[in-house]
C-alpha cells in the first residue's frame, strides 16, 4: 500500500472537486491527517520490527533514518547486561570465598595438629601405658572431639582417658552430634576430673579415677604406635 506523505494532505485539500467556494471540507482534511497518521504507523511498526529482528541475531548495523529503538527497551536490555555481569561476579566471588575458606580451614587444623602433638610430646611418661593407650584415639575417626580436647590445657591426660575408656569417648561423641554444647560440658567435666586427681596425686591424696571406670576393656588390635605429624596429615578430615 502506498504511503501517504505531508504533501499529499496539502495536494488533497486542495484539489479539484474538494473546493467550496475556497474553502476545504473539514471532513475531508480530517480523513487526509487520520490516513497519514496510520500509514506512519504501519511504518514505524515495520521498522521497528526489522530493529528488533537485527538485534535477535546479533546484527544490528546503524542505518540513517531507522527510527530508533524506544528508551525503556533500551533500559531493560541495559538493566538485564547488568544483571548478568553481577550474577557472573557474585559467582566468581562465591568461588574465591569457597577458595579462601578451604585454605583457611587447612591452615587452622594444621596448626591444631601441630599443637597437639607438641602437647603429646612433652607429656612425658604420664603412665606406662601412655603410648598404648593415647594412640587408639583416632583424630580422623572423630575430628570434632580432636578439635574440642585440643582446647584443653590437659589434652594428653583427656586422650588418654578417651583411649582407655572408650565409653567416654563414645559418649561424647553422641552428645556432639546432637548438642555439641552437651558434649562440652562432658568434657569440661572430664577435664575437671582429670585435675582433681592431679592435684590430690602431687597433695599424696587419694583420689577416684577421672569419672568412673568401664568394666570392660578395649578389643585387641588396636594400633600401639604414636600418631605422627605425617599421619594426621594423611587423615580425610585435615585435607578439608
Amino acid at each position: 500500500m502506498e504511503e501517504v506523505s505531508g504533501n499529499a494532505v496539502v495536494e488533497g485539500a486542495v484539489s479539484p472537486g474538494n473546493e467550496d467556494n475556497g474553502l476545504v471540507s473539514k471532513q475531508h482534511v480530517t480523513d487526509l491527517v487520520k490516513r497519514e497518521k496510520e500509514a506512519a504507523y504501519r511504518k514505524a511498526q515495520r521498522e521497528f520490527q526489522a530493529q528488533l529482528d537485527e538485534m535477535k541475531t546479533g546484527q544490528t548495523q546503524s542505518m540513517g533514518g531507522m527510527q530508533q529503538v524506544p528508551e525503556n527497551m533500551v533500559e531493560q536490555a541495559v538493566e538485564r547486561k547488568l544483571q548478568q555481569k553481577l550474577s557472573e561476579l557474585q559467582e566468581q566471588h562465591e568461588a574465591q570465598t569457597q577458595e579462601q575458606r578451604k585454605a583457611d580451614r587447612q591452615a587452622y587444623v594444621n596448626d591444631q595438629a601441630k599443637i597437639y602433638l607438641d602437647k603429646m610430646d612433652k607429656s612425658g611418661d604420664m603412665a606406662d601405658d601412655f603410648q598404648e593407650m593415647t594412640a587408639r584415639f583416632k583424630p580422623d575417626k572423630f575430628p570434632e572431639i580432636f578439635f574440642l580436647a585440643n582446647k584443653y590445657d590437659s589434652t594428653p591426660a583427656i586422650v588418654y582417658e578417651l583411649g582407655k575408656y572408650p565409653e567416654k569417648l563414645l559418649e561424647i561423641d553422641r552428645a556432639m552430634e546432637r548438642d555439641p554444647d552437651l558434649a562440652k560440658v562432658l568434657m569440661d567435666n572430664l577435664a575437671n576430673s582429670i585435675k582433681f586427681n592431679q592435684e590430690a596425686k602431687q597433695n599424696n591424696k587419694s583420689a577416684e579415677p577421672p569419672l568412673s571406670r568401664p568394666k570392660p576393656s578395649l578389643a585387641a588390635g588396636a594400633d600401639s604406635g604414636a600418631m605422627t605429624l605425617a599421619d594426621l596429615k594423611k587423615s580425610k578430615f585435615l585435607r578439608g
